[in-house]
C-alpha cells in the first residue's frame, strides 16, 4: 500500500497515489478482494469505512499514518522477539487472499502460521 518511494520522498504526487486507497471503490475492493462469496459481504462495511473518511481531516490523518508506516520495518525484530517470548493471545485479520499479506515482506511472520517466528 504505502510505497517505498513515498517513504523516501513524501510529495503531493506520491500522496495522491496513496489517497486513492481512501476512496469508496478502493475500500469496497479491499473487502471483496479474494472473497469466495462476495455477495455475503455486507456493503455496510465499506460504506461505514468511507463515511469515516468523510469526516474533517480524516484523509490527512490516514496519509500521515501511511507515511509513519516506514518506521515499522525497523521494529519487526523487536516485535518478533516480544511475541516469541510472551506468546500473547492474539486475533489476526487476513489470510492468503488479502492484499496485506502480499505486501508484508519477508521480515514478517507467516500470516498462516502466526505462532511460528524466525
Amino acid at each position: 500500500m504505502a510505497s517505498g518511494e513515498h517513504f523516501k520522498n513524501r510529495t503531493a504526487e506520491n500522496e495522491a497515489a496513496l489517497a486513492a486507497f481512501l476512496e469508496h471503490d478502493a475500500m469496497r475492493g479491499m473487502y471483496l478482494y479474494g472473497a469466495k462469496n462476495p455477495e455475503l459481504i455486507s456493503p455496510n462495511n465499506w460504506k461505514s469505512d468511507f463515511g469515516f473518511m468523510e469526516r474533517p481531516n480524516a484523509r490527512r490523518v490516514q496519509l500521515d499514518l501511511f507515511y509513519d508506516y516506514r518506521t515499522n520495518v525497523g521494529l519487526y525484530s523487536k516485535w518478533q522477539a516480544f511475541l516469541k517470548t510472551r506468546q500473547p493471545k492474539t486475533v489476526r485479520q487476513g489470510g492468503k487472499r488479502t492484499p496485506e499479506t502480499k505486501l508484508a515482506g519477508p521480515e514478517c511472520p507467516d500470516p498462516q502460521q502466526p505462532r511460528k517466528f524466525p
